[in-house]
């Protein structure tokens, strides 16, 4: 059988809807969609929907404000994508993206045209027809790390994947369905069902798939629990001094740019805020939701006096700190994962203080062509907003 071949029956095995299928979907990039799209908040009852079903039953709420956008009505049940997804909606309906823990995105071209295809999206009208339609091999996991197999709760893992489906054993795949990413601990619940889940399956000489990787998973959720871990501290001092690349001899400097950036109104809280020594600005991740999977970037490390540089920390004020009403109302990171020239390095854990706070690692010794990316991986949410803030984050360094 060949690849492309194989990738489209999985596909069909995966998603179990009739309909049109569309040569592309919508650009998805690190787990969220980034074309004009809307955002739903997924109640309790919602996220255990989406975590044992991938199918969530809408609010009237949430009808009236998808109808805006598809002016015609709105089917009962959503699909649910679960993030991060790396591939295009090839044959989806009506559907939206897991992206964080409590929010589903929905592309606006998925409204404006329902109308097309509403028939075949209601084909699937409740929660029991959609765990009837699922297929046995299909494993969904919700986000405390339960494993459903058809809707049912599956305790025994061996026996539920000796019941998937009755086709011959070298074309047999299995497909695992994760949430998003949220914790370090959550990330290691996953990882250790999927490790169990692959040796079985060595064993028994049958591939496992998660989308269209069979790697994915392995890289995504393996990585973070395995990476050396590094914890900030409280440090009695002010990190203004820091400034501009400016830290122990004032004798080096670097460039910063981020994935993305928040305004308000007329303000932009751009990245440059990182790094002006001013504990009155911050920046402010720009996408929906928290900001999982947001990037801030350092590079162009330069040395007034030539040759390489080594990294040995971090230093910042975690937050929007500027008073203690908007520290509180906004969320913090709570945890990055290091990146030098896109390989996972490190995961830092950051305090939920006002306070300076340091985060010391083994040095990495850098030139000017090389980068160093903070990926955030999970927060602390704020009581009112959840973008995520930061106050001041530079790299702390010695001159080799």
């Amino acid at each position: 059988m060949n690849k492309r071949k194989m990738i489209t029956i999985l596909y069909v095995m995966l998603f179990l809807l009739p309909g049109i299928l569309y040569a592309d979907g919508p650009p998805i990039t690190a787990g969220q969609i980034d074309v004009p799209h809307q955002t739903i908040t997924l109640s309790k009852k919602q996220i255990h929907q989406a975590g044992k079903y991938r199918y969530i039953e809408l609010t009237n709420k949430q009808k009236k404000q998808l109808y805006k956008i598809a002016n015609t009505k709105i089917p009962p049940l959503l699909e649910i994508i679960t993030a991060p997804y790396n591939d295009c909606a090839c044959g989806l309906l009506f559907y939206g993206l897991w992206a964080t823990h409590d929010e589903v995105q929905i592309p606006d071209n998925t409204l404006k045209y329902l109308h097309e295809y509403y028939d075949d999206a209601i084909s699937v009208r409740t929660i029991s027809d959609a765990a009837q339609k699922m297929s046995l091999s299909v494993l969904n996991i919700d986000m405390n790390g339960n494993v459903y197999q058809k809707g049912v709760k599956v305790n025994n893992l061996t026996k539920a994947i000796l019941t998937t489906s009755k086709i011959p054993a070298d074309e047999k795949y299995l497909f695992v369905n994760t949430p998003p990413i949220v914790s370090d601990a959550f990330t290691a619940t996953i990882s250790n069902v999927y490790i169990n889940i692959k040796d079985f399956f060595v064993k028994k000489d049958v591939k496992v798939y998660s989308y269209f990787e069979n790697e994915y998973i392995i890289n995504e959720l393996k990585g973070y629990n395995k990476l050396p871990s590094y914890t900030a501290i409280k440090i009695n001092e002010k990190i203004e001094r820091y400034r501009n690349g400016c830290s122990v001899s004032c004798n080096t400097s670097w460039k910063i740019k981020a994935s993305s950036q928040g305004t308000w109104k007329d303000h932009a809280y751009t990245v440059s805020q990182l790094n002006d020594a001013l504990t009155s600005t911050a920046w402010v991740e720009g996408v929906p939701g928290h900001g999982i999977s947001e990037k801030i970037i350092f590079y162009d490390f330069k040395s007034n006096k030539g040759g390489p540089i080594a990294i040995n920390g971090l230093v910042l004020y975690n937050g929007y700190i500027k008073n203690k009403d908007l520290f509180e109302k906004n969320s913090r990171v709570k945890s990055f994962v290091l990146y030098v020239n896109d390989e996972p390095r490190y995961l830092l854990h950051v305090k939920d203080i006002r306070d300076a706070q340091k985060i010391e690692f083994p040095g990495i010794l850098l030139t000017d062509k090389d980068e160093i990316t903070l990926s955030i991986v999970d927060i602390f949410g704020g009581l009112k907003y959840q973008d995520t803030a930061i106050t001041l984050l530079l790299p702390y360094y010695e001159k080799i």
